[in-house]
């Protein structure tokens, strides 16, 4: 049975909240579904020390609140659902506060396999930004985002009947998730876009030839096997991307030894 996250990111009960028990109903009985308020977990903001950067996430400072309690139970989810009211045209300050105290994983992502989506609720526009936003992040953490949906007309919480329930919203809650549970029966490796092949290697042939690469990230890349590796997991990359891939192997070698002949 697939494991399925929800988190709410909302600082009230209201439309986010109708929204994660409408997505509960969708999703069904096949699937082992857990829930995170975000409003009741205390999770202390990031002093941006970058301890966790330099040293590793062991030694955040802060590593006492419920930020890795939530990292563990997205480790341990198959899928990951973030709902979302739009506070001034992004995401509720706890949840980037969640994402900050998280930073770490774009430089060691670990989120291969994971499906992730997310549900906007919000009065009038701007969702579809906080959409593209939060995708990105999980596609740096190395989930597989699929589009997400937003839910507009959610403003007033005595008009949640009227506003949310519509024909509209519903169709396009039924088509997203939908969506969300197809990525989930996804069995084979994903292909990597050009781009993401392209950071891939750069990101790694930077720590192989560059003095400045940050020990734990090192030691993570090298643990995992991609100082040697085509990309991160084992897929088939057709020709373009894998020659493209060795052109960015050898000239962020060649950026590596120029620096140190200068620094002589």
């Amino acid at each position: 049975m697939k494991k399925v996250l929800m988190i709410d990111g909302s600082m009230r009960k209201g439309f986010t909240t109708k929204a994660k028990n409408e997505t509960a109903l969708l999703l069904g009985d096949g699937y082992d579904i857990s829930y995170i308020d975000i409003s009741k977990e205390d999770i202390d903001t990031c002093k941006g020390c970058c301890a966790c950067l330099y040293m590793g996430e062991q030694y955040c400072p802060l590593s006492t609140d419920a930020a890795q309690m939530i990292l563990e139970k997205m480790r341990a989810a198959d899928g990951i659902i973030l709902l979302v009211p739009n506070y001034s045209l992004q995401i509720p300050g706890k949840v980037k506060t969640l994402f900050d105290r998280l930073a770490f994983i774009f430089h060691r992502p670990e989120f291969f396999g994971k499906v992730f989506m997310t549900i906007v609720v919000q009065g009038v526009l701007g969702g579809r930004d906080v959409v593209k936003y939060t995708n990105k992040v999980m596609k740096f953490f190395g989930a597989y985002p699929v589009k997400g949906v937003v839910l507009s007309g959610g403003i007033y919480i005595k008009q949640i009947e009227d506003k949310f329930y519509t024909e509209k919203n519903i169709r396009k809650l039924k088509k997203t998730v939908s969506c969300f549970k197809d990525a989930l029966e996804v069995s084979a490796p994903r292909k990597p876009s050009l781009m993401q092949v392209m950071i891939f290697r750069a990101t790694r042939s930077s720590m192989k030839h560059f003095d400045e690469a940050l020990p734990p990230d090192r030691k993570y890349y090298s643990d995992k096997g991609w100082m040697t590796s085509a990309y991160y997991y084992i897929v088939k990359l057709g020709i373009i991307k894998r020659m493209l891939g060795h052109l960015v192997d050898m000239q962020i070698k060649a950026m590596a030894k120029k620096a140190k002949r200068q620094s002589a």
